[in-house]
């Protein structure tokens, strides 16, 4: 990132700084321009908005693992409550046995159809069991995860716009290759102020841009959330009706 500069022999001096250590400071010598502290100021703002972008990137990521680990836990769920069903099946066969022999009528009914009989008992005990206390929880959350997804993707879209307009920006300012008020920086150099250092001021324009970009994903959020509303009430509608 660009801290600042300073006019020396003819040239402009940016002292830039590691983003991840303001510490680590580096020298480096421009041409001069009149803009250059606007061009300075551009520069910093696709640093800044690369970084965040690739922290909502991270974040992206770290969702679609999620939503990867939620069917993978939701998949080996489901082995103890075949293990369960399996259990559950044979009690409920050694039940019925039991019972029927007690009133003599198991001789009437096939082992194969008491065996069925109760698999479909317990198979429809844990089915029900299963959606309730997995199924339903586990894509309720993937679905949570996935509308957080497109906002996420809608805020780095707007992002990614940013970031290209701040590159337009510089393009056009370093084709101006003024110089009108080079001669007055250079007599305030020599005779006045000679190693002052200008230090960036642009902390409220990245507040701003980044105030219009959330205020951005905040109309996006609430526009699928209305339009998430419209599609359940229609559902609703459809049902009544029939």
């Amino acid at each position: 990132m660009n801290d600042g500069y300073k006019y020396k022999n003819g040239k402009v001096i940016v002292s830039e700084y590691n983003a991840d250590n303001a510490n680590v400071r580096e020298e480096k010598e421009r041409e001069y321009q009149d803009n250059i502290e606007e061009i300075l100021i551009a520069e910093n703002m696709i640093e800044y908005f690369k970084e965040l972008r690739k922290e909502v990137k991270e974040d992206i990521d770290r969702k679609k693992s999620s939503i990867n680990a939620e069917k993978i836990s939701m998949y080996i769920c489901a082995i103890p409550a075949i293990f369960a069903n399996a259990c559950i099946g044979g009690g409920i066969s050694a039940t019925l046995k039991f019972c029927l022999n007690l009133g003599g009528l198991l001789s009437m009914i096939s082992l194969d159809n008491i065996e069925q009989i109760a698999f479909l008992i317990s198979t429809s005990g844990t089915v029900v069991y299963y959606i309730n206390r997995i199924i339903k929880p586990t894509m309720e959350n993937i679905q949570s995860l996935k509308k957080q997804i497109n906002i996420s993707e809608f805020t780095l879209k707007t992002i990614n716009d940013e970031i290209e307009k701040q590159k337009e920006l510089v393009k056009k300012l370093n084709r101006d290759k003024r110089k009108d008020n080079e001669q007055s920086l250079v007599y305030d150099s020599q005779y006045k102020w000679t190693s002052d250092y200008i230090r960036l001021d642009y902390v409220d324009q990245i507040d701003n841009i980044e105030e219009n970009i959330w205020g951005l994903v905040d109309v996006e959020e609430e526009r699928i959330k209305q339009e998430q509303s419209s599609k359940v009430l229609t559902k609703k509608m459809v049902k009544s009706k029939k």
